[in-house]
């Protein structure tokens, strides 16, 4: 009579049982045995991190991940009978990357069950496709193929082929668009049809030289900064104004080929004071102290018996009184688009603590510190800060002046220009709404996917 494998996996936990093998190679038999290939995968992983020669494990674990897949693939038809297109195809890729992740190519039914579903669900993603590339998203087509490429590029070679074919010559296409609206006066939407259009392999120039580029009229190569922190630290002030220059280079105002230097004015003042005066405390302890007693038994007898008592004692010692009062001010102003940006960041500190170095362990007495700063470390704590809200001030005045939501009234090519301004800072295109809305209506995907694709790089 023959024997199933599951029958033969029984045998192999009961001659496991008796040799006393690993906890985890046994749930993995068990778990196997009861077509738990997730729970028999789990525990047979962890036998194998223990004893990776063990032959009967691995076959085991090979059993397990042919169910997991077989299993997987079920799933993946129940959902494209259902209708769930979208859940079967993700179902679908996720059988692929754990053949790939395990190095297990499919085999048997299996291997027959993945090339039906293979070939069944190429019809789904060919829809998607086509679909984004009726209503002129090639992007969102691409993104698609780049997806289940692992899924269909083997096995649908051809039919494959013939939509990234199809998505590049919708690419060129939707570029020869955009380049209909390049102007000199836009700069940013140059920017942003030259990359776009570089993506699908289409050359497009900017209609002006390098250095006749509109947008460096407006941009700053430099901070030009004028005053002061009345009585902050050297090492405190030689990093203030590299700090506020790193927070200009951080945001959309920068370039290094901006053609003006931004001008602020600096003021504030800085004030630090650690006194230490010393004080008297006083430890109480107790001390146990013998003591002997005259008691009588109950037979009228008698005698001595010691015993132990609790006695207060106090040790006086002397302690070193830290008291820190601190103010940092500081404030910048600058011009920005014909309007005053204003910046300020105040912190004052006062802190007090006791500080005693004796340590006396027979009666309890530890030593202690207080919790002070280090005067060098906090002063350049509060330029960092400082310099923070510079950057985003900047970041927001920027915000304010191209990442506004449109009323839509406005002309498209004008529309885009101020989009891939508004992306030119980085903080105030990611917090943008319009910025989103722009991307998802003419481009059907979102700016993290077109920056992943290489379209959104910084502009000069």
């Amino acid at each position: 009579m023959k024997r199933s494998p599951w029958s033969l996996v029984s045998v192999a936990i009961f001659a496991f049982a008796l040799t006393g093998c690993s906890s985890a190679k046994k749930r993995g038999l068990e778990a196997l045995e009861k077509q738990d290939f997730e729970g028999a995968l789990t525990h047979l992983d962890q036998a194998l991190e223990k004893d990776a020669n063990d032959v009967e494990v691995k076959q085991a674990r090979d059993q397990a991940r042919d169910g997991a897949l077989s299993a997987n693939l079920i799933e993946v038809r129940r959902a494209r009978s259902a209708g769930q297109l979208d859940q079967a195809l993700d179902l679908l890729l996720k059988v692929v990357e754990r053949e790939r992740t395990w190095q297990h190519p499919p085999k048997g039914p299996v291997a027959f069950t993945q090339d039906e579903e293979t070939k069944l669900n190429f019809g789904a993603l060919d829809a998607r496709v086509k679909a984004a590339l009726s209503e002129l998203r090639p992007l969102r087509a691409e993104i698609q193929l780049i997806r289940y490429e692992p899924v269909f590029a083997a096995s649908l070679g051809p039919g494959f082929r013939a939509l990234q074919a199809a998505t590049k010559k919708a690419g060129v296409a939707h570029c020869e668009q955009w380049k209909k609206s390049v102007h000199a006066d836009l700069p940013y939407l140059n920017d942003f049809v030259i990359s776009y259009c570089a993506h699908f392999g289409v050359e497009v120039r900017a209609p002006y030289a390098s250095e006749d580029d509109p947008r460096q009229k407006d941009l700053f190569r430099d901070l030009d900064l004028d005053g002061s922190i009345q009585a902050l630290p050297l090492s405190a002030k030689g990093e203030l104004i590299p700090a506020l220059k790193e927070a200009l280079t951080a945001t959309g105002w920068y370039s290094a080929q901006g053609r003006g230097k931004l001008k602020a004015t600096l003021a504030g003042q800085y004030q630090f004071a650690h006194t230490k005066d010393m004080s008297q405390e006083v430890h109480r302890y107790q001390v146990q102290e013998r003591y002997d007693v005259e008691v009588t038994d109950a037979a009228g007898k008698r005698f001595r018996q010691t015993r132990t008592r609790s006695i207060d004692k106090v040790h006086p010692y002397s302690v070193l009184v830290h008291r820190q009062r601190g103010d940092f001010q500081g404030s910048l102003k600058a011009e920005l688009a014909g309007a005053l940006l204003e910046i300020s960041h105040a912190a004052p500190l006062e802190r007090e603590g006791r500080e005693n170095p004796l340590e006396m362990p027979e009666i309890g007495l530890r030593a202690y510190k207080p919790d002070l700063v280090e005067e060098h470390r906090w002063a350049k704590d509060q330029v960092g800060k400082l310099a923070g809200s510079f950057r985003q001030g900047l970041s927001d005045r920027w915000f304010q002046l191209f990442c506004a939501e449109s009323d839509g009234s406005g002309e498209a090519a004008k529309e885009t220009d101020r989009i891939h301004r508004c992306l030119r800072d980085a903080q105030a295109g990611e917090r943008s709404p319009a910025v989103n809305t722009w991307y998802g209506r003419e481009m059907g995907i979102s700016p993290t996917e077109a920056r992943a694709r290489g379209i959104l790089a910084r502009g000069a």
